[in-house]
Order: structure tokens, then sequence, then C-alpha cells
């Protein structure tokens, strides 16, 4: 997953939590997207797509 290299090289790009996120919850992996989304929002608090991301898990 690139997205993992993405957050190695650079740890507080908010963007590739989310994105990384996505494609967990796609996986089927529920926990795994809650974390990475709960991580892109503790980065940046006004990302609105983490926010909504981590809201269409609640539904």
């Amino acid at each position: 997953m690139h997205y993992k290299e993405a957050i190695r090289i650079s740890p507080t790009f908010a963007d590739a939590y989310s994105n990384m996120g996505n494609t967990l919850k796609e996986m089927q992996d529920v926990q795994g997207a809650l974390q990475c989304y709960t991580r892109a929002i503790q980065i940046n608090p006004a990302f609105a797509d983490a926010h909504s991301n981590l809201a269409s898990i609640h539904k």
C-alpha cells in the first residue's frame, strides 16, 4: 500500500491517512479505517473529508 510509504516519509500528511482509511474500509477493515480517519483528524481537525469518512462508518 503506497499510503504507508507516504506516511513514513511525511507522518503528518493527513490526506494519506484518510486515503488509506478509504482503502481499508473497502477491504472491510473497519477498525483500521477508523484508526486512519481518527489520525487524519488529529493531524488536521478541519479536514472535512476525514470527518465525513469517519461518519460514514457509523451509519
